[in-house]
């Protein structure tokens, strides 16, 4: 057992390297380049782009709605979309790398733990795939993970590298403002200063350039319908393409509703019904089995998400029973702010796609899979650093 243990910590790097290589080309291999139903957007406003000398400005004052997906736009004017591909590759390799350094932060003493839960947490392709894809989707997995390792890290350049990565993350998507309220927490909670003022310029910026523009309406109370206009037909308010399709037990006549009510008024026209909506809405997205997957892409998310949920679960019962009982002491303990913020995003993006009119889409589960994974880091971690 020791010398498998010298093994692993002596090539540890290399093992790492072989994963993220080995994922990525075995993804490629099965997927190659795909086009989405965004990808033309993204293509045209780049050319936009490098016509105006990569004038962001100009960009914005034509087309408001491009400030949500700057960094995005920016990324395919660099060579366009066969560029494209190349560079989310390169930065899914670094973001990937430093995940890997992060954990080995978080879990200093067990190269075994460390290199399973990498293992673990690459296995589900959701994190990795997207980067084929000429989408925003790749572009901001790999701004998420870069941001953790720059918010959490203990490195003396991690403020520095977190002032370059935050604001790209914010301009990725209009829903990565939505990472910046829990770091917000945590760097007040962590008493983390220039992180901090970080933080709250870039949420300024976002938020104030967006509404300067009149492009705020994903901020908008119509944005919190939790469907869209199309989809209200008798007794069913559903995207058929999804899980959450129900039809209500209760007698409700088509023309009260129009469609546009958002989810406030939703619950107070017919709040069972709407409870019964929400809630599977909710449960699809936090456990994406979908009716357009195949059986063994949906038996592996069922397996995958039940041990990624029971680690979580018998790991908070474990830490609570070792509180309880007055064996973990939870004070200056640096996991718990950690734990807290990772939790606090990942709730806070299953309320997001509950409360909105976004679809549970699978594209959308990469953002929070890392929460997740972390979180279950830091329940291990919290009984290590209190032994130390």
């Amino acid at each position: 057992m020791r010398s498998i243990q010298r093994f692993l910590v002596r090539w540890e790097n290399c093992i790492v390297l072989a994963l993220i290589l080995a994922t990525h080309l075995a993804i490629y291999y099965f997927t190659g380049i795909r086009r989405g139903s965004d990808t033309s957007y993204y293509v045209t406003s780049s050319q936009y782009l490098r016509e105006h000398a990569f004038n962001l400005v100009t960009l914005f004052q034509n087309v408001p709605h491009s400030v949500h997906y700057a960094t995005t736009i920016l990324f395919f004017s660099f060579g366009g979309p066969k560029i494209f591909p190349v560079l989310n590759v390169l930065l899914s390799f670094s973001a990937l790398w430093l995940f890997s350094r992060l954990l080995k932060q978080l879990l200093p003493g067990n190269v075994f733990l460390r290199l399973s839960i990498f293992g673990f947490f690459l296995v589900n392709t959701e994190v990795v795939r997207w980067n084929y894809y000429l989408l925003s989707d790749g572009v901001l997995i790999n701004l998420v993970l870069l941001t953790l390792f720059a918010l959490l890290s203990n490195r003396p350049a991690s403020s520095w590298m977190y002032l370059a990565v935050a604001p790209l993350l914010a301009f990725t998507r209009p829903t990565a403002v939505a990472f910046f309220i829990p770091i917000l927490l945590y760097c007040l909670w962590s008493k983390a200063r220039f992180k901090l003022l970080i933080t709250l310029t870039t949420l300024v910026m976002c938020l104030g350039l967006r509404f300067q523009l009149g492009a705020s309406q994903q901020y908008s109370p119509s944005f919190l319908r939790p469907f869209h206009v199309g989809l209200v037909t008798g007794h069913l308010i559903a995207d058929p393409g999804f899980n959450y399709k129900i039809e209500s037990p209760f007698v409700i006549d088509q023309s009260e509703i129009t469609g546009r009510e958002n989810t406030w008024e939703l619950l107070s026209k017919f709040p069972f019904y709407s409870m019964e909506y929400l809630s599977k809405k909710a449960i699809t997205y936090a456990f994406p089995v979908y009716p357009y997957f195949s059986t063994k892409h949906n038996l592996f998310n069922g397996i995958y998400f039940t041990v990624l949920y029971l680690w979580i679960l018998i790991g908070s019962i474990w830490i609570l029973s070792l509180f309880t009982q007055r064996k973990l002491n939870l004070k200056s303990n640096p996991h718990l702010p950690r734990l807290f913020l990772f939790v606090f995003t990942f709730a806070g993006f299953v309320v997001l796609h509950t409360f909105s009119i976004l679809d549970s889409e699978a594209r959308y589960l990469a953002p929070w899979i890392p929460m997740a994974i972390l979180a279950g880091v830091s329940l291990i971690g919290l009984p290590q650093w209190n032994s130390r």
